[in-house]
C-alpha cells in the first residue's frame, strides 16, 4: 500500500487506507489490502462515525479489541461487506505538511485468529509515520 509493504503480523487482516475529504466532511476508503476490498473501495463515513471517525477527530491512535461492544461502533461498513470486524486499530496520517490526510485503519474480521494487542498498536503507529513520510514526498 501507498510504496510500502504491509507488515507481517497484519497480513491476515484487513488493511484500508481512509482520505479526508474536508469539504465534505468524510473518510472514504481509498485502498484496501483485504478479502472485503471490493466492498470497501468508495464507501465513506462521516469524519467523527465510529471508532475510526473518533481517532480521527482526536488525532489519536486507537485499538479496540472488541469492536462489538465498544460505545463508538459503527456497524454500517460490517453491513456493508456483510462481514463483521472483531478488532480494530485506527491511526491518523497527519503532519504539518499533510494537514489531516486520513486515517489507517487494521481489522480483523470474525473468525480470524490474528490478535490486535499494544504492541500492535506500536508497529500501526510506526508503519502509519512511514505511510506519512512516504506522502510527504509527494506534496
Amino acid at each position: 500500500m501507498r510504496g510500502t509493504q504491509i507488515p507481517e503480523q497484519f497480513q491476515r487482516c484487513s488493511v484500508a487506507l481512509l482520505r479526508h475529504d474536508a469539504v465534505r466532511r468524510k473518510l472514504v476508503f481509498v485502498e484496501s489490502a483485504s478479502e472485503v476490498a471490493a466492498e470497501l473501495i468508495g464507501r465513506e463515513l462521516d469524519e467523527t462515525e465510529g471508532v475510526t471517525g473518533l481517532a480521527f477527530l482526536l488525532q489519536q491512535p486507537m485499538r479496540v479489541s472488541d469492536l462489538q461492544r465498544s460505545p463508538n461502533y459503527s456497524p454500517r461498513i460490517d453491513r456493508s461487506t456483510q462481514r463483521s470486524c472483531t478488532s480494530l486499530i485506527a491511526v491518523p496520517l497527519s503532519s504539518p505538511a499533510l494537514g489531516e490526510w486520513g486515517m489507517l485503519t487494521i481489522a480483523t474480521l470474525a473468525g480470524s485468529d490474528v490478535s490486535l494487542d499494544n504492541d500492535s498498536l506500536a508497529v500501526a503507529t510506526a508503519w502509519a509515520n512511514a505511510l506519512v513520510s512516504e506522502l510527504e514526498r509527494h506534496v
